[in-house]
């Protein structure tokens, strides 16, 4: 099982240093392979016979591989079971790179998301006496139409920007007039 590479790569593979010829050698026919991928199972048993070298030649080669960052040992890599060496070529730092800032932005929005909230990542339910009190005091209908059907509870200050579950804050809106609302304050 393979995967594709960009035509750059196998200028990638010519133009560096592996450390040894074995290594280049392995980085070739991982490349060669099924119109140039950028992955191959580990197996050096099977690697020894297509070598035609000893399992020991090649656990260096490898290491030595890994240890100049040019390849990476994966284990269950994501759609690939087993063991694999990935070649680090330029298309697959870009390809990383890409998903390591796409995840950081991920991380940094959810951040400031969990910030805007007061810090707290899962919402507590809002008590069920404030609930009781607060239908009560607003007659169990909705403060701006009036209607009785469909009820919710509002943050008059939204909890996504830190208002608070308290009776002063909620108010009963139905549901089309909360939704209208949104996240703003009214």
């Amino acid at each position: 099982m393979f995967f594709g590479s960009h035509d750059d790569d196998l200028y990638w593979i010519d133009n560096t240093k592996f450390g040894s010829v074995v290594a280049k050698a392995i980085a070739r026919r991982i490349d060669a392979s099924a119109g140039g991928s950028q992955a191959w199972r580990l197996d050096y048993d099977e690697m020894a016979d297509d070598f035609e070298c000893g399992i020991p030649e090649l656990r260096e080669a490898v290491e030595l591989m890994v240890a100049r960052g040019l390849a990476r040992v994966e284990h269950n890599y994501p759609g690939l079971e087993g063991t694999w060496l990935l070649l680090l070529t330029p298309e697959r730092a870009r390809a990383e790179a890409a998903t390591a800032e796409a995840a950081q932005r991920k991380a940094e929005a959810r951040a400031v998301k969990i910030a805007l909230r007061g810090g707290r990542v899962h919402r507590t339910p809002i008590p069920e006496g404030v609930k009781a009190f607060v239908f009560d005091r607003d007659g169990h209908a909705c403060r701006r139409c009036g209607a009785i059907e469909d009820l919710t509870l509002d943050h008059v200050h939204p909890w996504s920007v830190g208002g608070p579950d308290t009776p002063d804050n909620l108010q009963v809106l139905c549901r089309p007039c909360n939704s209208s609302k949104g996240d703003r304050v009214a």
